[in-house]
């Protein structure tokens, strides 16, 4: 059986998401750029985080509805 190393099905133009960044931005530039993820900068373009699809989501289950629609709402406005 071969195996697939991580260097050959990753991603090397790596985009980040600004550590202040609103949400709904963030939902947008997801979908926009067809990505599920993105690792989260600092001022200085330092690594502080990572983000993805399943956090925007799980957050709102945490606190409230709002970014869920967010997300739908960056799709739709996307799309047209």
């Amino acid at each position: 059986m071969v195996e697939i190393k991580v260097k050959e099905i990753m991603s090397s133009k790596v985009i980040t998401i600004p550590k202040d960044l609103p949400v709904r931005e963030v939902a947008r530039m997801f979908i926009k750029k067809k990505i599920g993820g993105a690792p989260v900068v600092d001022e200085k373009g330092k690594v502080v985080g990572m983000i993805t699809e399943n956090d925007l989501i799980m957050q709102d289950i945490k606190i409230h509805f709002p970014t869920y629609i967010h997300l739908l709402m960056a799709f739709f406005t996307s799309a047209v």
